[in-house]
C-alpha cells in the first residue's frame, strides 16, 4: 500500500491506481492490471 502522504502527492489518472512493488512504485491500469508506469528505487 502506498503511504497516504504519499499518494496525496502523486498525480492522478482516471482509471489508474499506484501500488508498490518491492522498492518501485507502479502506476496500474485497474480494469486491466496492465503496468503504465514504473518509478524504480522509491522506497530504498
Amino acid at each position: 500500500m502506498v503511504p497516504a502522504t504519499m499518494l496525496a502527492r502523486l498525480p492522478v489518472y482516471p482509471g489508474y491506481e499506484w501500488r508498490v512493488a518491492g522498492t518501485d512504485l507502479v502506476l496500474v491500469a485497474i480494469a486491466t492490471a496492465v503496468v503504465a508506469d514504473v518509478l524504480l528505487g522509491v522506497f530504498d
